[in-house]
């Protein structure tokens, strides 16, 4: 809402040809600007791959019963040693191949 307000301002501000409108609803914006906060990078990322590990769990899921070694792949982030057992019990039979990646992929 904040930003919302302060583009509608310097909107306003725009509008009118005078600079000195513009130099002031500029000062406005930059002094109402929150002031840069410290973050821990380590907790920033730990929280990204939470928040990915959701969205990529989904879909992991949906390719692990439709196509398994996909599902692996999803999962593992590059053929690995799972994706290649994965894709010979494909080969050999449809529903183990189901079963192992839904078993890699919730796990």
């Amino acid at each position: 809402m904040k930003k919302f307000i302060l583009f509608f301002t310097f909107l306003i501000a725009s509008m009118t040809f005078s600079v000195g409108t513009v130099q002031a609803a500029s000062a406005a914006i930059s002094t109402t600007v929150a002031p840069k906060t410290t973050v821990d990078p380590k907790a920033v990322v730990k929280k990204a791959k939470k928040a990915a590990r959701g969205g990529d769990n989904v879909a992991a899921i949906i390719c692990a019963i439709f196509i398994p070694p996909l599902g692996v792949y999803l999962k593992e982030g590059s053929i690995t040693m799972h994706f290649w057992i994965d894709l010979l019990l494909c080969f050999l039979l449809w529903l183990p191949g189901i079963i192992y990646a839904l078993y890699i992929v919730l796990t």
